[in-house]
């Protein structure tokens, strides 16, 4: 096997590895989608409170599973797609204009790159548990203005780990691998 030909299949592999964990993300999702609107065909029906508030509880949980889920996700595909850039960058000698994250010649990292699929999914479920965090207090208590305050500090602290954690993580591998280009 010639070399060119084991650096097109570990090139393959790293880009496979990361098309996976996306594919794994947008299962979960699908089901993620499903299970809530189940949830919510519950909250809008004429059953008793307590059957609300459990299944609210439920959709908590499960939303706040979905978050992590997409959070430790994140991580690993980043891994993957850097290294299959790199493997592109250094082997296959792209062109500078086709690269995505590791920036031309000369030129800062750009900031905007780190925004992602992920990070959209990770506002979405930090905006569900805000708002069944909402719904539910407000079942519960009747009270509009705890139920806004509950709204608030959950999603402002699962958007705040969620940015801020990773950043972290994007970060350190990013600066872990950029040394390695060789164009």
């Amino acid at each position: 096997m010639s070399n060119d030909k084991n650096l097109r299949t570990v090139y393959e592999q790293y880009w496979l590895e990361a098309r996976h964990v996306e594919h794994e993300t947008w299962l979960f999702n699908s089901f993620y989608a499903v299970i809530v609107a189940g949830i919510f065909a519950v909250i809008g029906s004429d059953l008793p409170i307590e059957i609300k508030i459990s299944m609210l509880f439920f959709g908590e949980i499960f939303s706040i599973l979905g978050f992590f889920v997409v959070f430790t996700l994140r991580v690993p595909f980043f891994k993957f797609v850097l290294m299959a850039e790199l493997i592109a960058i250094n082997e296959f000698k792209i062109k500078e204009e086709y690269r995505r994250y590791f920036p031309k010649k000369g030129k800062a990292f750009p900031k905007g790159k780190y925004f992602d699929t992920h990070d959209v999914l990770a506002t979405f479920y930090s905006s569900m548990i805000g708002s069944m965090t909402f719904i539910l207090l407000y079942l519960y208590l009747n009270d509009l203005v705890f139920a806004l305050i509950g709204l608030l500090l959950s999603m402002g602290f699962f958007l705040l780990l969620h940015f801020e954690k990773l950043r972290g993580e994007y970060a350190k591998i990013f600066n872990e691998l950029k040394g390695k280009i060789t164009v």
